[in-house]
C-alpha cells in the first residue's frame, strides 16, 4: 500500500483508506509512520543506457 501511495500521492480513495485505518488502529498507525520508502528491499530500475564490454 505504501508503494501505490508514493506512486499516486494524490489519490483521495487510497489516502481515504490510509486515514481511516491510521483513526481505527494503533497499530496501524504505528506501523504507517514508522515505515519509510528506505525500507523497501527490491525494485527494478534501468537508466536506459547499455554497459559495453572492453576489447
Amino acid at each position: 500500500m505504501r508503494i501505490e501511495a508514493g506512486r499516486n500521492p494524490y489519490d483521495r480513495g487510497l489516502a481515504g483508506l490510509v486515514g481511516e485505518l491510521s483513526r481505527r488502529s494503533e497499530d496501524f498507525r504505528v506501523r504507517w509512520r514508522r515505515t519509510t520508502s528506505g525500507s523497501i528491499t527490491s525494485a527494478r530500475s534501468s537508466s536506459g543506457v547499455r554497459s559495453s564490454g572492453t576489447d
